[in-house]
């Protein structure tokens, strides 16, 4: 009972925000998906349709993967870097795309990563979108991204790219730092709330890891995805459309309602 009070506040600001004619835009993101697992069907389960992006990791991909989301409603694909390897140096934060790596290896990475997603998976599903693991790459490479086939991009920060469409996920359900549980659940409201009260932002990005969830993070998502995507004051953006019709704006710039930086994994 004490994760459906916790949320009171949140459904209290949700309705302020019907009641004044305010749309609270969101957008949600899962990483890491590599094969259909219990854990991708219990995400799945949390609010069936939902839009979501999740961003597989091509090299690892196994068949079920595809075989599970390709009927599945509301889910796009997105390319989580290439393996998922961390070629950071000791001491430095993990990257597979970080600015230590030679740029010709990683364009090759990363047009052999949207080579591989769309040989493995439903291509009906897989949008041209890169979101590096750890959330880091370096800018010399996020600027090349277009050249390789890449329309979108999900990282942390960076400058505006012509037709390239950012948009953060910055609402990290983890403490990844800390007990690799649940953040505290006062400060994710807390964001969620700031949110709800803007008069006019950005879609705030909501981020999952499915395959690292323990079950205090399945029970606050339990109760908080049926009230974000069940409440008429929520916009819950496709991830289609938050990425794809805007690729040709001039400005290809990011797209964050929080400023909070994503977490490490």
């Amino acid at each position: 009972m004490e994760s459906v009070d916790r949320l009171s506040p949140l459904r209290d600001a949700l309705d302020r925000a019907g009641d004044t004619g305010r749309r609270v835009d969101l957008w949600w993101r899962d990483d890491d998906a590599i094969a259909a697992t219990p854990a991708l069907d219990r995400l799945l389960a949390l609010k069936p349709g939902a839009p979501i992006l999740i961003a597989a990791i091509p090299s690892r991909v196994e068949a079920s993967l595809g075989q599970r989301l390709a009927e599945a409603p509301g889910v796009s694909l997105a390319v989580h870097g290439l393996a998922h390897d961390n070629h950071a140096p000791p001491g430095a934060k993990a990257a597979e795309f970080g600015p230590h790596r030679p740029l010709a290896s990683m364009r090759w990475e990363a047009a052999m990563a949207l080579r591989i997603a769309r040989d493995r998976l439903p291509g009906e599903k897989l949008l041209p979108v890169f979101v590096p693991p750890w959330n880091r790459l370096a800018d010399d490479l996020a600027r090349d991204l277009p050249g390789l086939g890449y329309r979108g991009l999900s990282a942390a920060g960076g400058p505006a790219i012509a037709g390239l469409t950012r948009a953060e996920a910055t609402l990290d359900v983890i403490d990844w730092r800390g007990s690799r549980s649940l953040r505290d659940p006062a400060t994710l409201i807390g964001t969620l709330l700031a949110h709800a009260g803007a008069a006019a932002s950005d879609p705030l990005g909501l981020l999952t890891h499915h395959l690292a969830h323990d079950e205090a993070v399945w029970e606050f998502l339990g109760q908080l995805l049926p009230l974000l995507a069940g409440h008429p004051a929520v916009r819950l953006r496709d991830p289609k459309l938050l990425f794809l019709s805007t690729v040709d704006a001039p400005s290809g710039g990011p797209i964050s309602g929080n400023p909070e930086r994503p977490r490490a994994v």
